[in-house]
């Protein structure tokens, strides 16, 4: 099972804002990231994953691939139903990618169940 989730136009948040706010600026911008990707995971209605899960991001923005945070989007999965914890029991693996042929801004996130294999290039 594997799904795609295709957000253009987008300004992740990166690992050195978390790292930089405040717990209540923190809050704010789990909040301001779950208004982006719940709806859009809610909209696809995904099932609950079984068993343990795989993560990709693959993106094309300004961000080193070491400065882009996948906290919010793994939370959104978590709030949406789409998997049940976001801890090692259930999520295998995350990755980060740049493909510079995407456009400018465009974040692509695919989850799979472990049983797809261990490829990790997205087909578009």
């Amino acid at each position: 099972m594997e799904y795609k989730l295709r957000i253009d136009k987008h300004k992740a948040c990166s690992t050195n804002t978390l790292r930089s706010a405040q717990r209540w600026a923190s809050h704010n911008l789990k909040k301001k990231y779950s208004a982006i990707y719940n709806p859009i995971i809610k909209s696809m209605n995904i099932p609950q994953f079984e068993g343990r899960v795989q993560i990709d991001i693959f993106y094309n923005s300004r961000l080193d691939p070491d400065n882009v945070s996948g906290k919010f989007i793994i939370d959104a999965f978590v709030e949406c139903g789409v998997i049940k914890d976001d801890s090692k029991k259930y999520v295998k693996r995350f990755s980060v990618e740049n493909l510079p042929e995407l456009p400018s801004d465009t974040y692509i996130i695919r989850i799979r169940t472990n049983e797809d294999g261990n490829q990790k290039r997205i087909n578009f």
